[in-house]
């Protein structure tokens, strides 16, 4: 049986997939709780692109896997940066999965979709 390498762990729409996932959760998590009832709204849209980001990128992973695509590899710099982004986004949701509403605030949106922002920079800009 032949190993195939479709790079698929490795591509920028990856790394994209797993920030936007990680910033929606935090978004959901932020703005559906506590205090901040101005914002379910918001909550609402992040958890509803949330599932339309992770199920496009299961289509794209599947549809990868069974054509046996090799997608283009990131720059080891950029993608290095994109996972030190993507792990503080998900650190952050841990941290913030387990302590009460309070403590959290929604000030913390915005930077979480500038931290966004500078990743979509990165992954399209770096070559």
């Amino acid at each position: 049986m032949r190993i195939y390498t479709t790079n698929l762990m490795n591509n920028a729409v990856t790394r994209m997939a797993v920030i936007t996932v990680f910033s929606c959760l935090i978004t959901y998590r932020v703005a559906g709780v506590g205090e901040h009832c101005g914002l379910a709204f918001v909550g609402f849209a992040a958890l509803l692109l949330d599932a339309i980001v992770f199920i496009g990128w299961i289509m794209m992973a599947t549809y990868v896997i069974w054509s046996r695509r090799k997608l283009p590899p990131m720059n080891p710099k950029a993608g290095r940066l994109l996972d030190l982004i993507g792990l503080v986004t998900f650190v952050y949701w841990l941290a913030i999965s387990g302590i009460p509403a309070l403590i959290v605030g929604a000030w913390i949106i915005p930077l979480v979709w500038m931290a966004w922002c500078v990743s979509l920079y990165i992954a399209l800009k770096v070559k």
